[in-house]
């Protein structure tokens, strides 16, 4: 006779089903949306089974994939879309207008010994590493504010069991960022049972992840009131269910899903996958008493502690964290501002300071007045732009509504970090002059062969000013496009970013 797992390996794989996920993004930079169409391969689990394994998957998946600038934004708004569930302020989000689509995903689910997911990504005018965490958050606020319960609270609770997980690490290819077969016995205590008295989630003791009121933590599997690492005990035997209602295969969205049908996961192996459920037979379709009563009792009571999500401290002000980045448009007419009016004040300045002194007899005669006057124009042209950032913006950004503060506080960007910010753009203006300066010279002494003022030198020396603009670019624009929050090499050093003011938001958002 064949062994279990010589059977099992000749089960082809079953295609449970499939997401089509599109990212549309507003092109000022203003907002996102993930939108999501799923379609049902089957009819052995309820519809939104493989629709809630499919997204946990997919976000997994993207944050083994994005580097951590993206990683930790979309950690952000995933965390976000769980508390604003819980507090009850959590719409449904719409596609912002005039968006265009930056990035499809096509998701399928299958099962052979465990769930597996097959991504298919297509982007276009926009980094993977942007698409994929920009698709991961939005994603979590579509799935939230669409599912039914009680999916929409294991999804939750899921998420919340990753959040912590997700934002200390990239997790690796070998490892599972939840214990799925506690995952499972949680969905069919939920199914069976109802969300009706589930509690505030607690902070797991072991992973600080916040696990189910009464349960053990989904990520970690430490039980309630346990200080070490818990070990996920083996699920209990599935009891009787209702018979699962089949789906039609057609393509319906994410809030069209046919009413919700209970069913029983059963066990899943602890790996990275999660162990399909097995065929179960029909029985009526409300569990009897006696059923929900052995499922109460395999649940021990316990007391439901206060929710601990954050560890006392002064929170950050909430309007400015919810501004988002400024885009490459304004920074830029707001810069060309800038660069006219201080290079206006610091000519003036400097030559007007220069001749009252003169005339004032406060200059040697063995003095450069022109010297002295380059110097002063210099000083005044950095001044204009370290007290205007000083100050949160210069005139270029109060005409374009966009103001600079500090990455941590969100507050006013200071003396401190406004000077470091110069510094940078300073070492990135003088890192351009070098690659010119490099480039010229490798064409004097090297291409000596190459006389001066022919067409070959003019397009070495042409080449040679692309190259500079170019590593002018990449440490500007190019951070401003690519990355979530927008951050120059100059961002970086002085650890501040440039982000919309909430008037001009608001009024955007009002135009018809």
């Amino acid at each position: 006779m064949e062994s279990k797992s010589e059977a099992t390996q000749r089960v082809q794989p079953t295609v449970l089903g499939s997401l089509d996920l599109t990212l549309s993004l507003d092109p000022g930079g203003l907002g996102h949306a993930t939108t999501v169409q799923f379609q049902a391969a089957g009819g052995k689990v309820a519809p939104e089974v493989p629709l809630v394994v499919g997204a946990l998957l997919f976000a997994q998946h993207r944050m083994r994939m994005i580097n951590d600038p993206a990683r930790l934004a979309a950690v952000d708004e995933i965390d976000a879309a769980c508390r604003a569930l819980r507090e009850g302020r959590l719409d449904r989000p719409s596609p912002p207008p005039n968006a265009r689509i930056a990035a499809t995903y096509h998701v399928e689910l299958t099962a052979n010994g465990g769930f597996r997911i097959n991504v298919q990504e297509k982007i276009a005018g926009i980094l993977s590493d942007v698409a994929g965490g920009l698709t991961a958050g939005a994603l979590a606020t579509e799935i939230l504010s669409t599912v039914r319960e009680p999916y929409r609270t294991f999804y939750r609770e899921m998420l919340e069991a990753a959040v912590h997980y997700w934002r200390e690490r990239r997790p690796s290819l070998i490892e599972s960022t939840w214990v799925w077969t506690l995952a499972l016995r949680r969905l069919d205590q939920l199914v069976r049972q109802g969300v009706e008295g589930a509690g505030e989630p607690q902070t797991c003791a072991s992973c600080k992840a916040l696990r189910p009121a009464g349960f053990a933590c989904l990520h970690c599997g430490t039980e309630p009131g346990a200080g070490g690492t818990g070990v996920a005990e083996p699920s209990a035997p599935a009891g009787t269910s209702a018979p699962l209602a089949p789906v039609p295969s057609a393509q319906v969205g994410a809030s069209q899903l046919s009413q919700p049908v209970r069913e029983s996961p059963g066990e899943a192996a602890e790996s990275v996958t999660v162990a399909p459920a097995p065929a179960s037979s029909p029985a009526p379709e409300a569990s009897s008493p006696t059923a929900a009563a052995s499922a109460a009792d395999r649940i021990p009571e316990r007391t439901i502690l206060p929710a601990q999500e954050k560890p006392p401290s002064a929170p950050a002000p909430e309007e400015p964290e919810q501004l988002p980045p400024a885009g490459l448009l304004p920074r830029g007419l707001a810069f060309l501002v800038d660069l006219v009016i201080s290079i206006v004040v610091a000519t003036f300045g400097g030559f007007g300071l220069t001749t009252v002194l003169l005339a004032l007899n406060a200059i040697s005669p063995t003095d450069d007045p022109r010297q002295f006057a380059s110097a002063i124009v210099v000083i005044f042209f950095a001044l204009y732009f370290i007290l205007g950032w000083t100050g949160g913006e210069t005139f270029g950004m109060l005409l374009f509504h966009i103001q600079v503060v500090r990455q941590d506080t969100r507050k006013r960007c200071g003396l401190l970090h406004a000077i470091a910010r110069g510094f940078g753009y300073l070492l990135l203006l003088a890192l351009g002059l070098l690659v010119f300066y490099v480039g010229n010279e490798f064409d004097n002494q090297v291409l000596v062969f190459i006389p001066s003022g022919t067409p070959t030198d003019d397009a070495i020396r042409v080449i040679v000013g692309l190259i500079s603009l170019y590593v002018l670019w990449l440490g500007s624009g190019q951070g401003i496009i690519s990355e979530p929050m927008r951050r120059t090499w100059a961002d970086r050093i002085g650890k501040t970013l440039v982000v919309r003011q909430k008037s001009a938001q608001v009024d955007l958002r009002s135009k018809p």
